[in-house]
């Protein structure tokens, strides 16, 4: 029988900061974009790679990249995960809202 892999301790949540001129045009943009499109530029813009944010958020990168390429939505658990690990809430990563 396999062990199942230890997750990660949940990310401490970070006060929110307030908004630059330049966040609140990328804001506008996030909102027309696709989930995957929204999740991808929101790891880039915390410099991380998709194996570090698998890593934090625990799952395999296989998932991380369909979610990205929109084959795949993520389930509730997963979604606070990930907001989590890019410091915004689950709300504007899922809406752009």
């Amino acid at each position: 029988m396999r062990k199942r892999r230890a997750l990660p301790p949940p990310v401490a949540p970070q006060p929110a900061k307030p908004l630059s001129a330049s966040d609140a045009c990328y804001l506008g943009a996030a909102e027309a974009m696709k989930f995957g499109a929204r999740l991808r530029r929101l790891r880039a813009d915390a410099d991380m790679s998709q194996a570090d944010l698998c890593r934090i958020v625990g799952m395999a990168k296989g998932y991380l990249s369909d979610l990205e390429n929109d084959k795949r939505e993520p389930g509730a658990g997963k979604l606070f995960r990930l907001a989590q690990a890019l410091k915004v809430s689950m709300d504007f990563l899922w809406t752009g809202k």
